[in-house]
């Protein structure tokens, strides 16, 4: 069994821990190959989510999700604030634990930089690290000249926590290659490469020339808070105007971006005349606009007793993590709070303790870093900026970054996962909740600014937070085709504590064309945007045995254990591939099983080549996979006390089996525990003469009861059985707990055997633990997530109610099965019966008894369960590969018609089987259904082995189209599936494609059919011909047809005249029917037309009416040649209703005219004295169309007008 080297790992941590451990950075850059890569993190468990959720459900197409880098504190609430500290210190980490082999190789490195100083522009900043990133690594990569475009590297500084690393050439050019270079992916990552600039030191000094106007010149950047813009103002027009100096006063502007107030904050990169800048007035547009410089950042002490954990495991508990942090830690853990994120804060319940050294002309400087405010799901936050803020200077360094370094080089991880620890500033930000929703931002500021009232004071900001605002802003920016080139987002992942998300788009040339813009920037961040490749978790498996000594090589019977093997490879290739001594190294394997793991353990009866077989790469299935030699167990001494007794009898008690050893032995016998398989465990109170006491029972002839008892000595036990565990409770936390001598008294745990949900067997590598433990609960209970627990020493041979269990071979699959579609009638069962059940090597179901302190009885409620188990059935039905597909085509069909199924069919294509899982019963009916499928199916194979396609000409248009109306070649296309018959009417065709047996079938009922078909001829005026050629009147006739039930249709154009109407029916009395039919729905009307008519007809107003008219009714209406009539036809009764409207139309729009005969006086004066009155009676008239006036002889009065106009106009003027 390998048992991991934890005693000699710690050993060794304390060993590095020392302090030569921070040597200065001249030492560090020349040792850099040197150092220890193995602290690689795992990605984050956001991340790992994130792929699953794309896997699960339904499938993403390849190439569609992108990482976004470099979110914006907007989008991503960023955890480093102060990146400038990060990069200004990082050549100050201490990213390495190796020491120089001696003082004059210390000596000699510092002569070596001091003397050879490195050229300007050789070191590049590498940022973007994939996970497991090593030095070699990276040196070999940039050294690659065909893949990185880089050169000679002389040294390599990384910083793994953040991911990134100083790379310094030989040569300027390597370097500056290496930046112009397009892109670089390492392992799948893609890098972000820039020249590294070192800041002048002495201008960073905290604060200390903060103020000095003299000095403000001659800084890198400058930034500035511009106001009162007006907002109809461009970003362009206000870059323009600060780039112009003459006016400004400014510079080039290096970035520029609005704050939610309005107010632009502008940096520039150079400033012509910052006193200009800042003093003198400003104006845009015409608006006078207000400037102030932007302070720098205040530096904010860390917390001397809080912790940042991110990376864990979504089942890690408080007590797990503060087991966790207590077994690196000289302090306990006095509260932990689990974030949302998969992070914590761990309070202690003091600081660490410091330890000082001294570096000659070299000072630690404290790195300061953002709180982390995604431990909460703030809403409401109020920030401190002023008080007791001190920046630290110090000469020594806390008990903090011994606890770093020792969890950064823990290989084992904390279930699964691999932790980071970051420290967190003192905290100047508090969450306030509850507030009303009208109070605004500038109430809360007033209150906890009023030191009287709340305590508080110097408020910087108050901040509204809306939970979706970083989503929002992403998805948008990114289905911005003309910002980022991308298109519609499916889904956003974020993980602000690291200012990344993971964006997946519908679409992967959105994807691409995303990734191939030269450039993206948020809210005046610069994103780095590369496909998502998600990383092998195999790369990631803490390995325990990795660095063992190879001292073990003359051993027989050698045992490795292989990870990264792919759960498709199958146990032969894993054993056929170690066999092939050539490709593997090894040779004869004697055994092969899988591990909790998933990992093989492989034990050779012969190796062929050892070295080989443990240093070589090896990959199997295309997959890399990583073999270490699992070392043989460790000796055990025996127990001076404990003697095991075999094959006693059930009724021998205690006391019985205690006289009978002291009848042989010379102390007597403290305690006897006895067993479920006639055996027992004897204690005794001082050593026995062991060899004596064996000799004279083997050679007693009387026995004891009947029995021939049979003793042997037992190792000292290294394992305790633990009862009572939460069941939540992970293994994780319980192997913390007594890994944890402070809290249970032990150390030093090889691992956790989770027996039941509320018991687990704890193995150590050191069998004192055990009494230690004993001890200790002797004491004070042991607890573990609030509960009280029960520890006692395990040997496995005296059986009792923990280790009892049946073991029964049972199908993984309907297991499954049963668990997903029986999952409440299992569960009822399980606690009906008080049993557990848990699949175990594939193939074998455990069941055990749920109560720790059942008796026997169990068992009868575990048979029973078994009978429940046992009345499942899978059944697997060949399927031949020619009907395979039509078969799971039809079953798939057939069962979406009969809704939900009680039991689960599906079809294994690569090995041709229907599988049926469910019920005995169900699965046998389905058995014989599916049975039947097949032999349908394969006589219809058989059938349309016979296709044939037949073409028939001799009938006619008007036979064809009845026949394709009536529906009877849809009918007999479904009744005869595999046939198809087309009817081709403007071709006057008829195909029939299908089984020749078929066809000769279908052809017969199809021809007698067409021959019962009967053709009628009837002539109708050319009015009727033109309606009836219109649709909607041709289905009102056909509608008619149907409420009658008659089956006929009506066919234009088929005769010699084009006033023929073609009446088709199915039999003579159809037909005539329909002709019936015909003519009495049928009907035209004229309406004679006066002169005065004929001005309306030719007016528009007539053109819409008629419009209207044929519209809204089944009628046709023409004028003939002549003028004098129109005519109306089509159904009769939308006949004799427009002839109405037209009627109507005709009365009220013709125009008709009179003169009133009067005498010459009479007219004049009309004329003169009644223009008045003429107009007045015009107006009222005016929609009769009426119009008066006198004839120019003066003999009479013109009147015109409609008809109803004309009679109310000579009333007045006779009046």
């Amino acid at each position: 069994m390998p048992q991991p080297q934890g005693k000699s790992y710690r050993l060794e941590e304390k060993g590095r821990a020392s302090v030569d451990e921070f040597e200065n950075q001249d030492t560090r850059q020349n040792n850099s190959r040197q150092q220890n890569s193995s602290t690689e993190e795992p990605p984050s468990s956001q991340e790992s989510a994130s792929a699953a959720s794309v896997q699960s459900g339904s499938p993403i197409p390849e190439r569609c999700i992108i990482e976004v880098t470099g979110l914006p504190d907007g989008a991503s609430e960023d955890l480093y604030e102060n990146q400038d500290t990060c990069r200004n210190n990082s050549r100050q980490r201490n990213s390495s634990t190796e020491e120089p082999s001696s003082s004059q190789e210390s000596a000699s490195a510092a002569s070596v930089q001091s003397e050879s100083p490195i050229p300007e522009h050789c070191i590049i900043e590498v940022t973007g690290l994939p996970d497991g990133a090593s030095e070699d690594l990276v040196t070999n990569y940039f050294e690659n000249v065909r893949r990185s475009k880089g050169g000679p590297v002389s040294s390599v500084v990384m910083t793994p926590e953040l991911r990134k690393c100083l790379v310094t050439f030989e040569s300027p050019d390597d370097a500056e290659r290496t930046i112009n270079h397009s892109s670089h992916v390492l392992s799948g990552a893609r890098l972000q490469v820039s020249l590294f600039v070192e800041e002048d030191e002495s201008a960073d000094e905290f604060g200390e020339n903060e103020g000095e106007d003299q000095d403000l010149d001659e800084e890198d950047s400058i930034t500035i808070i511009v106001s009162d813009i007006p907002s109809s103002t461009s970003e362009d027009a206000v870059t323009f105007y600060f780039e112009n100096s003459r006016r400004s006063g400014g510079g080039d502007v290096s970035e520029i971006h609005y704050k939610d107030s309005g107010e632009a904050v502008i940096t520039f990169s150079e400033v012509k005349d910052l006193q200009r800048l800042l003093e003198e007035p400003h104006k845009i547009d015409g608006q006078i606009i207000t400037v102030i410089r932007q302070p720098p950042l205040k530096k904010v002490p860390l917390d001397p007793l809080r912790l940042h954990v991110q990376g864990l495991s979504v089942t890690t508990s408080k007590d797990c993590l503060s087991f966790y942090l207590e077994k690196f830690a000289d302090v306990e853990v006095e509260e932990v709070y689990l974030g949302v994120k998969n992070n914590a804060l761990a309070v202690f319940e003091s600081e660490p303790e410091v330890t000082s050294y001294s570096r000659k002309h070299r000072s630690s400087c404290v790195l300061i870093e953002k709180l982390v405010s995604s431990l909460c799901q703030n809403l409401y936050t109020v920030n401190y900026t002023r008080g007791n803020i001190t920046v630290l200077h110090i000469l020594s360094i806390s008990d903090f970054e011994s606890l770093l370094h020792k969890v950064n080089k823990d290989k084992k991880g904390l279930e699964g996962k691999k932790p980071r620890l970051e420290r967190v500033p003192v905290c100047s930000c508090i969450l306030v909740t509850g507030l009303k929703r009208e109070s605004s931002d500038h109430t809360i500021d007033l209150y906890f600014d009023n030191e009287k009232r709340s305590g508080g004071r110097d408020v910087s900001r108050v901040e509204r937070i809306r939970k979706d605002q970083a989503l929002d802003l992403v998805t948008n920016y990114f289905e911005n085709a003309k910002r980022s080139k991308g298109g519609p987002v499916s889904s956003v992942v974020m993980t602000p504590e690291l200012r990344k998300c993971l964006v997946t788009f519908e679409s992967p040339d959105d994807a691409e064309r995303t990734i191939n813009h030269s450039s993206h920037v948020l809210s005046g961040e610069k994103l780095q945007v590369s496909l998502f490749v998600e990383e092998d978790e195999s790369a990631v498996e803490f390995d325990e045995n990795k660095g063992e000594d190879e001292d073990l090589d003359k051993e027989g019977g050698i045992t490795i254990v292989a990870s990264g093997i792919l759960s498709s490879t199958s146990k032969d290739t894993v054993i056929l591939y170690f066999e092939n001594s050539r490709r593997s190294g090894g040779g004869d394997v004697f055994d092969v099983h899988y591990n909790d793991k998933g990992e093989a353990v492989i034990t050779f009866s012969e190796v062929k080549d050892l070295q080989r077989l443990l240093e070589g790469p090896h990959k199997i299935d295309d997959r890399i996979i990583t073999v270490v030699r699992q070392p043989p167990p460790k000796k055990v001494p025996l127990d001076p006390l404990r003697l095991h007794v075999q094959g006693i009898s059930k009724t021998t008690t205690k006391d019985c089996l205690s006289f009978y050893l002291e009848k042989f032995a010379e102390v007597a016998v403290e305690e006897v525990y006895l067993g479920f398989k006639d055996n027992a465990l004897a204690v005794f109170e001082s050593e026995p003469d062991f060899e004596s006491l064996l000799q004279k029972v083997n050679n007693d002839k009387k026995g004891l009861e009947g029995k021939k008892p049979r003793i042997e000595r037992v190792p000292v036990c290294s394992c305790i059985l633990v009862t009572g565990l939460k069941r939540e409770s992970t293994d994780h936390t319980i192997d913390l707990y007594f890994d944890n001598e402070k809290r249970s008294g032990g150390r030093d745990v090889s691992r956790v055997e989770r027996i039941r949900k509320d018991q687990a067997l704890v193995h150590f590598e050191d069998h004192t633990s055990v009494q230690d433990v004993i001890a200790r609960g002797q004491r004070e209970a042991h607890k573990i997530d609030g509960v009280e627990l029960e520890v006692m020493p395990y040997y496995p041979f005296l059986e009792n109610a923990a280790s009892k269990r049946m073991e029964v071979t049972f199908d993984p699959d309907i297991y499954k099965y049963i668990k997903v579609h029986h999952k409440s009638e299992l569960q009822t069962l399980l606690e009906k019966y008080s049993v557990e059940a848990e699949l175990s090597d594939g193939s074998i179901l455990i069941i055990s008894p749920a109560d720790s302190k059942c008796d026997t009885s169990w068992e009868e409620g575990a048979e029973s369960f078994k009978s429940f188990l046992f009345n499942f059935k899978k059944s697997e039905i060949s399927v031949p590969s020619e009907i395979f597909d039509e078969v799971s085509k039809r079953w798939q069909l057939q069962c979406s018609s009969q809704g939900t199924a009680n039991f689960l069919l599906s079809f294994d294509n690569h090995r041709g089987l229907a599988v049926i899982l469910g019920k005995k019963t169900v699965v046998e009916q389905e058995e014989e259904k599916l049975k039947e499928l097949m032999t349908e199916v394969k006589q219809d194979s058989e059938l349309m082995k016979s296709v044939v396609e037949v073409v028939e000409t001799n009938y006619s248009s008007s036979r064809l189209t009845l026949l394709e109306m009536s529906g009877l070649c849809n009918k007999l296309a479904d009744e005869y599936r595999h046939l198809s018959i087309n009817v081709d009417s403007v071709g006057e065709k008829l195909c029939f494609k299908g089984p020749r047996k078929n066809i000769q079938e279908v052809k017969l009922e199809v021809v007698t059919f067409i021959s019962k078909i009967i053709e009628r001829t009837t002539e109708q005026p050319t009015g009727i011909i033109d309606v009836l050629r219109q649709q909607h009147v041709s289905i009102f006739i056909q509608e008619l047809f149907e409420k009658k039930s008659i089956q006929a249709v009506i066919l234009l154009d088929q005769g010699r005249n084009s006033n023929e109407v073609q009446v088709v029916g199915v039999d003579a009395k159809n037909a005539k029917e329909a002709e019936a039919i015909l003519q009495d729905s049928l009907k035209e009307k004229s309406i004679h037309l006066k002169p005065e008519n004929t001005q309306v007809i030719n007016s528009h107003e007539w053109k819409d009416f008629q419009l209207s008219m044929t519209s809204n009714f089944k009628v046709g209406i023409a004028v003939d040649a002549s003028v004098s009539n129109v005519w109306i036809s089509g159904i009769t009764d939308d006949v004799d209703n427009c002839s109405d409207q037209v009627q109507k139309f005709l009365e009220k729009n013709t125009i008709f005219h009179n003169v009133v005969q009067v005498e010459e006086g009479t007219a004049r004066f009309i004329a003169t004295l009644w223009e008045k009155k003429l107009e007045a009676i015009k107006g009222e008239l005016s929609n009769c169309y009426v119009d008066m006036r006198v004839t120019s002889d003066y003999t009479g009065i013109e009147v015109s007008g409609t008809a109803e106009g004309m009679a109310k106009t000579l009333q007045d003027v006779d009046a």
